[in-house]
């Protein structure tokens, strides 16, 4: 669980695509991310010293990063690494580079968060065959190897989360993803993504265009959403379905960091701040993350930032949860 606030470390950059065909080894969000930011900031590649990308899935991901940040232009001065946090990995991107620049360790840094579950299938955890007799006996480590959906159910029947209470709010967020669409919102924060693609009934391959979401159901309504069966049929209260999860896509997003003095000298358009993380974990069985760790969480920024209400902590909070 990670929360990011107003800080003097200002975000200037933003992007974000969707389900992206790849054509190599090199997949487009890879590549695609650090030269947008790049090109839309007009910073000096030089300048950079540091990106830091969020993966989970990508075998082999610190060799992905490397040459996606050499194949933007940036010189090979600029490093790179790999952060992984499961659904968290954008948000500790940004910690790290953001903590790196509040320590004087380099002065701007890119954080990034970039997956590709179109090619990279989420194996989960390993069989339980490689695991040692110390986890499998543990009584709370060895729950750390059930699958997204299990918990997902875990949560649902845990808290009383009815499967029309889901329905409901997914369709809601259809609609207004739908809203914000059509009416060009997202516009200027997504990075056009240019790749082949090869129909796989035809076969015919074509150079394409990437430049919109295309997770966004159009016309999703509530009832629709109620017809769709079952994603986990062997998990009570099997309330989690395709229609009302988050779809398998391929996606990435990227922040250019650094502090507003570094900002104004460059003439970088300033468009937010980050002010601190805290971190805490939550049991496997509930690692979509509900109820005392949170606590415990706000407690952590409000003793730090000595905020005075918790409606002035909530107004602010932007919380990303995963246990790990």
């Amino acid at each position: 669980m990670s929360s990011f606030q107003h800080s003097t470390v200002p975000v200037v950059h933003t992007i974000h695509a969707d389900h992206i065909p790849c054509a190599s080894n090199l997949h487009p969000t890879y590549s695609n991310t650090p030269q947008s930011v790049k090109e839309t900031s007009n910073i000096d590649p030089s300048l950079v010293q540091d990106v830091a990308v969020g993966n989970v899935l990508r075998p082999s991901s610190a060799y992905m990063a490397r040459s996606a940040v050499l194949a933007a232009g940036f010189p090979s001065s600029t490093a790179a690494s790999i952060v992984n946090r499961f659904c968290s990995s954008g948000l500790l991107a940004i910690q790290q580079i953001s903590t790196a620049i509040s320590c004087g360790v380099i002065d701007v840094g890119i954080a990034a968060g970039v997956e590709s579950m179109s090619t990279n299938a989420d194996g989960g955890a390993p069989d339980n065959p490689s695991l040692s007799e110390a986890i499998l006996s543990h009584p709370i480590a060895k729950d750390n190897v059930m699958p997204m959906g299990w918990t997902s159910e875990n949560v649902a029947g845990d808290f009383n989360v009815s499967r029309k209470a889901m329905d409901d709010f997914a369709a809601k967020s259809f609609q207004k993803a739908e809203k914000a669409q059509k009416e060009g919102w997202t516009v200027d924060e997504i990075a056009p993504v240019s790749t082949s693609f090869t129909d796989p009934k035809t076969k015919e391959k074509r150079d394409i265009v990437v430049d919109r979401d295309e997770g966004i159901r159009a016309n999703t309504t509530a009832e629709g959403l109620s017809k769709v069966r079952a994603a986990f049929p062997q998990w009570a209260p099997s309330h989690t379905t395709g229609g009302n999860a988050s779809q398998i896509t391929d996606g990435a997003a990227a922040v250019l960091l650094m502090k507003r003095s570094t900002a104004e000298r460059l003439g970088q358009k300033i468009f937010g701040k980050f002010v601190q993380a805290s971190i805490v974990g939550v049991k496997p069985l509930l690692v979509l993350g509900r109820g005392r760790p949170y606590l415990k969480f706000w407690r952590r920024l409000v003793s730090r930032r000595r905020m005075s209400t918790y409606t002035r902590l909530m107004r602010h909070l932007q919380v990303s949860a995963y246990g790990v």
